[in-house]
């Protein structure tokens, strides 16, 4: 098992951005991609999801966690830099 070795916020902020682009979010994709744990990352939705109230909740026809709101400004990732538009 693969253990955390990426920051919570910069994980957090990885899901948050992938979300707010409409792309497939899940446990597995989102291990792959920030090299942690599935577990890891189920945790990370659960925090999302429970403690900050990120409007996101599982779509089983998308097999993928959508939005189902606009994200609190705070939460709001800027575009141009975490989307590669540097």
């Amino acid at each position: 098992m693969m253990s955390a070795t990426r920051p919570t916020l910069y994980r957090l902020q990885a899901i948050l951005v992938r979300l707010s682009r409409g792309d497939r979010v899940t446990a597995s994709i989102m291990a792959d991609i920030l090299e942690v744990s599935s577990r890891t990352v189920a945790r990370d939705f659960d925090y999302l999801i429970n403690r900050l109230h990120v409007p996101m909740e599982y779509n089983y026809v998308k097999k993928s966690y959508v939005l189902t709101g606009p994200l609190p400004s705070l939460l709001t990732p800027p575009s141009s830099a975490l989307l590669g538009n540097e």
